[in-house]
């Protein structure tokens, strides 16, 4: 399940990256690489999903300013941190129909009261999970996931999609964040998930 909602995260995001005419260095599905083909890395955990564009502090030279994410202007820079959830909202209804929008948009309030209590309300959405998949199958089970790591991913913390999307939006073209901002933006950002 989760490994179907890594390949529509780096799908849509790779879709979106070609229409705007961006290129791609690497595509990563999970983490601890184990496999390597091209610009392809899949990992033994299937946990995140990312697409990394030539950049300011990785550029050597290889590849012209107009070529950087960071001189893209802010709705193609937008368009491409949204792409990866909106790519597993789409999954989810191919999946569920509208039942997976209704999903999606139950999950943001789920997300909320059972990161407050975990417990309780955390552990009733983890076994309501549990029985949807065991009542409705496996399909319904990824659809349902799909749909709410979608909206998980649209929350705007920095280490997530809608974080990233955030700081995109605010940031003038050439103006990106310096990578130690980044890194620190994404420590607090998994600070606060957990």
């Amino acid at each position: 399940a989760l490994l179907s909602a890594n390949v529509a995260f780096v799908g849509a995001t790779f879709a979106v990256a070609r229409q705007l005419d961006l290129h791609i260095i690497e595509m990563k599905l999970g983490l601890l690489t184990v496999f390597r083909r091209g610009r392809l890395r899949m990992g033994a955990v299937p946990l995140g999903a990312s697409v990394r564009f030539p950049n300011v502090q990785e550029n050597d030279g290889e590849y012209p300013d107009a070529q950087l994410f960071e001189n893209k202007p802010r709705y193609v820079r937008t368009a491409i941190a949204l792409s990866g959830p909106a790519g597993m909202l789409v999954a989810a209804l191919v999946l569920r129909g509208t039942t997976g929008w209704n999903s999606f948009l139950r999950a943001f309030e789920q997300i909320v009261m059972g990161a407050l209590a975990p417990s309780s309300r955390g552990a009733d959405l983890v076994t309501g999970y549990l029985h949807l998949v065991s009542t409705e199958g496996a399909m319904t089970g990824i659809g349902a996931l799909l749909a709410k790591l979608a909206a998980y991913n649209l929350f705007p913390l920095p280490i997530v999609a809608g974080g990233n999307a955030f700081i995109q939006f605010l940031s003038a073209p050439g103006k990106g964040l310096s990578e130690s901002t980044w890194s620190n933006l994404q420590k607090v950002g998994l600070v606060i998930l957990l």
